[in-house]
């Protein structure tokens, strides 16, 4: 036999064999205008499963409630409320004790208290009963409708 013929026929059979395998390698490697744009193309299309975020983390927790005023959180506030005898600087203190102030009658010592969404502060001075009572809305205090200003 030849050994030309051979050496032709195992080229041919190894050029059928290797050449498929050879192809898909190839297919599977990235053209060099792609491997340019690698690193782009990354950034404009992020991976699917990495950008994906389960349902339930979407759900927004309900807001908190509205601040509302009570009893504990009224401790140690001063207000400024407008009288018929002009403005008294009201301060409610610890054990429900008020203190309050009034340019012409000066300091006198009283009581508050909180029942529902009241505040009630009473104070007696030269033999005459003084009752403020206002309404609690959220973090104001509401006098005869008008705001009542928040001195500290």
């Amino acid at each position: 036999m030849n050994n030309k013929a051979l050496i032709g026929f195992l080229i041919i059979l190894a050029g059928v064999l290797l050449i498929p395998v050879l192809l898909s390698t190839f297919k599977s490697l990235p053209a060099p205008a792609e491997q340019n744009n690698a690193a782009t193309d990354s950034e404009w299309e992020p991976d699917p499963s990495a950008v994906e975020t389960p349902a339930d983390e979407y759900e927004e927790s309900p807001p908190p409630p509205p601040f509302q005023f009570t009893a504990q959180t009224l401790i140690n506030t001063a207000w400024q409320v407008q009288t018929g005898e002009g403005p008294v600087e009201v301060e409610l203190l610890p054990g429900n004790q008020a203190r309050a102030t009034h340019p012409a009658v000066g300091t006198i010592n009283g009581q508050w208290r909180v029942q529902g969404n009241g505040l009630t502060v009473t104070a007696t001075y030269m033999g005459h009963t003084q009752t403020i009572s206002c309404f609690i809305q959220g973090d104001q205090l509401i006098y005869e409708g008008y705001e009542i200003k928040r001195l500290r």
